[in-house]
């Protein structure tokens, strides 16, 4: 009988009101308590969790607004009247008991009754701002993400991407963030971005470097996808604070990294009216110029052959254009750029100071779009679009009219005569199988031919091209496979006079081949893990005579080879929220190939004719030398707070290929060379023959 009682009011108290409130109409249910100096999330929480309303709102919005009521059986609107008076707030109560909270204007969620039999002036304007209304729907919708589990686990994973809302494109560098955990991420160069939070509500603010904030409502309730499109516009501000990345350089453990797009390039002053990639990295903390009228650069008191140059996987070996004035890439075809100066990637290695990795744009996949430049010395055109559904593709080329500049100089100048001019071209092609395979073409060429005089005249180009493969074997394992050619030759035509007339020159390539993986074990693992192999075609020097007349000696340094491999694997873990570490191994194996024939000197003695003791003969392909060994990246991150981190870092890197240069700045006339002597000493050599004559 006790236990029947019991059981009775049970019911009666915490059941029967929950009936009876179920069947009040909207904004009758009746509130009491006491509210003193809350925050309007916290009252909203208590609101929710005493009654069936459910608020919306942006914590932006109601950040300011302190909460001091006592209600005792009062209508929802009395409430909110007494807490939103003197403020700008407005809400609005739905029938499902759902308030809106905004600013200035009340939301309103009906739909007048004609509204979808209308065909007049009212729908064709309504058309128009369909965008802005689905917009709005889409800041203040809730989106439920994941799938509930009883595993017990307090957080989740929501990864995502980032594209911009006309064109489509991938946003590099969009920085997604929610401000009660503060907690963040940043979008890769694919747009990707991976966030960790609590299970529950949260909002998300989504912002690209200078442009407007987007925001979503969500419900997480385990890992789970949420795509985002953004404005790409740039807001223009009265005042403009420089930042540099501040937040993130915080949050990640890698040392000396620096990002830029090209919307921050944009706003560096322009040489001569286009803008540089390499002057705009000039400008960061660490990096020199390594003379005037020079594209190279030093970093940390490092030489300029020391900086690996990437242009989507292809190796560039001189950056420049027109005597250095102009980089060697197309502004227009540039996605963004990342600077290592220290803490540099297990997955990169051959230098050792720095990777300056270019990523160039694949098109988007909208609508075909044209744009081009016109200064003083260049021109530029290029196009971009899609072609079909599944591929795009982004065309762009460059070239310059300088010639009227060395016209214009007085009689007695030597550079009256001169000519300079230069092209570049580049053409990408990404094309989507289907959700797990993507594959990527890559070209690109350059070509550059000055003369100071009409009897010689310089020239020099880089080629490249290769093919990309990215499979996403599944939500946690991403692997890229790479391979390709680049090459790079110069050569100077000597035209004097007939007897004397010559071509000289130097060229090196590369075959390549890269497979890159990227595993997610767990939240707090992300593997790296890999092997890139290289093999090196050296063409170390020629001379010939140009022409019947000429009188000059033919003579070629014999080609040289090599094959550089390595493998890596690398882990950033995540062991607390305030403590993270970078670290991982790569090692390195140089094979210096025939054919060739090798000079043995007395030991302790200088390099000479007379201290010669004997030769050895390779054949093709028969290792000469090996040259092997380890390189070790660590780096760790430890958060004092919100704002300031401690980070230690430790590196070791290996080159192979070195630059043998006379001059202080980068010159065409610049090789380069494998640690074996032999090459050197014949290109000396011819170089001897030819400053004799």
């Amino acid at each position: 009988m006790n236990k029947l009682l019991i059981l009775i009011l049970f019911f009666g108290i915490f059941l029967v009101p929950k009936i009876w409130a179920q069947d009040l109409k909207p904004g009758e249910e009746r509130i009491s308590g006491l509210f003193p100096g809350l925050s309007f999330e916290r009252f909203a929480n208590q609101i929710e969790s005493q009654t069936s309303y459910r608020f919306y709102f942006s914590k932006e919005d109601v950040a300011d607004i302190v909460v001091n009521i006592s209600a005792k059986d009062n209508t929802i609107s009395q409430v909110l009247s007494g807490v939103f008076e003197g403020t700008n707030l407005k809400y609005h109560l739905d029938e499902k008991n759902r308030i809106f909270v905004t600013k200035g204007t009340a939301l309103d969620t009906s739909l007048p009754k004609d509204f979808f039999s209308q065909v007049s002036e009212i729908e064709k304007d309504s058309i128009l701002r369909q965008s802005d209304i689905s917009r709005a729907f889409s800041r203040n919708k809730l989106y439920v993400i994941g799938k509930e589990d009883n595993s017990g686990k307090t957080e989740a994973v929501l990864r995502g991407k980032i594209t911009g809302l006309e064109t489509g494109n991938p946003v590099f560098g969009a920085v997604i963030f929610e401000k009660i955990n503060y907690t963040r991420a940043i979008a890769n160069q694919d747009g990707l971005f991976e966030i960790k939070l609590p299970i529950g509500r949260h909002t998300i603010f989504i912002q690209n470097l200078g442009g407007f904030v987007e925001q979503r409502q969500i419900s997480l309730q385990g890992d789970g996808v949420l795509d985002v499109a953004i404005e790409e516009n740039i807001i223009s501000l009265s005042e403009v604070t420089i930042s540099s990345e501040k937040m993130t350089n915080i949050s990640r453990p890698e040392m000396g990294v620096q990002k830029l797009n090209m919307e921050t390039m944009r706003q560096i002053p322009a040489i001569l009216g286009e803008v540089d990639i390499i002057r705009s990295i000039l400008t960061l903390p660490g990096v020199q110029t390594v003379g005037e009228a020079s594209v190279g650069f030093n970093v940390r008191g490092g030489a300029a052959d020391q900086n690996l140059i990437l242009f989507n996987h292809a190796t560039i070996y001189n950056p420049s254009h027109l005597f250095g004035l102009f980089s060697a890439f197309n502004p227009d075809l540039v996605e963004s750029v990342d600077l290592y100066k220290a803490g540099i990637p297990v997955q990169y290695g051959g230098r050792l100071s720095s990777v300056l990795d270019v990523h160039a744009k694949y098109g988007n996949d909208k609508k075909i779009t044209v744009r081009g430049g016109i200064g003083l010395l260049t021109g530029r055109i290029s196009v971009e679009g899609p072609v079909g559904e599944k591929t795009t593709f982004a065309l762009g080329a460059r070239s310059t009219y300088s010639d009227w500049l060395l016209n214009i100089l007085e009689e007695n100048t030597d550079f009256k005569d001169g000519r300079a001019n230069f092209y570049d071209l580049n053409l990408n092609v990404s094309h989507k199988l289907n959700d797990k395979n993507i594959i990527r073409l890559n070209t690109y060429g350059s070509s550059d031919r000055f003369g100071f005089d009409r009897d010689t005249t310089f020239m020099y180009q880089n080629r490249s091209i290769n093919i990309g493969w990215t499979h996403y074997f599944s939500d946690r394992l991403e692997g890229e496979f790479v391979a390709g050619r680049d090459h790079y030759q110069f050569d100077i035509e000597g035209r004097d006079n007939p007897a004397n007339s010559y071509d000289f020159g130097f060229g090196i390539r590369q075959d390549f081949f890269k497979a890159n993986f990227s595993y997610e074990y767990d939240l707090r693992h992300t593997i790296t893990f890999g092997v890139n192999t290289i093999r090196y075609q050296l063409n170390p020097g020629f001379i010939q005579p140009s022409g019947p007349e000429s009188i000059v000696i033919p003579e070629e340094v014999n080609p040289e080879q090599a094959l550089e491999t390595s493998i890596y694997l690398g882990d950033n873990f995540e062991v607390t929220d305030e403590f993270s570490i970078n670290y991982g191994m790569r090692y390195a194996v140089y094979n210096y190939l025939g054919p060739n024939t090798v000079r043995e000197y007395k030991p302790g003695l200088p390099i000479s004719p007379p201290n010669l003791v004997g030769e050895t003969t390779f054949n093709n392909g028969q290792t000469i030398k090996t040259y092997n060994g380890p390189e070790f990246r660590i780096s760790a991150r430890y958060s004092l707070n919100n704002i300031s981190s401690v980070k230690a870092g430790y590196n070791t890197n290996r080159q192979f290929i070195h630059l043998l240069t006379n001059n202080a700045a980068i010159a065409p006339t610049d090789i380069s060379q494998y640690p074996p002597t032999m090459g050197r000493s014949g290109f000396d050599r011819i170089l001897q023959k030819h400053q004799s004559r």
